[in-house]
């Protein structure tokens, strides 16, 4: 079974309040990350009522492989990053 999952959660409300709703998955669950990519696609700034968006150029979609996710420092702390995961 594979497929595609983009999680953003908050560790500190997770464990605080929301593992505590009904039907809400345990997120502690152990992993084996099989691969590790970093998105290079490139953004495109537009500004709009004042303010810069950046988006990424679907156009020109590609991702690198990563021995290590370093959110900090990659692509200026905007890393998006794509995980193989297996149990």
């Amino acid at each position: 079974m594979q497929g595609e999952v983009w999680i953003g959660v908050d560790p500190y409300f997770y464990k605080e309040r929301l593992h505590r709703m009904p039907g809400m998955p345990d997120l502690f669950v152990d992993w084996r990350v099989a691969r590790i990519q970093v998105e290079i696609t490139p953004w495109i700034e537009s500004a709009l009522g004042g303010r810069t968006l950046r988006t990424r150029d679907r156009t020109r979609e590609a991702w690198i492989d990563r021995t290590a996710t370093d959110a900090w420092n990659d692509d200026s702390g905007g890393a998006d990053y794509l995980l193989s995961l297996s149990r």
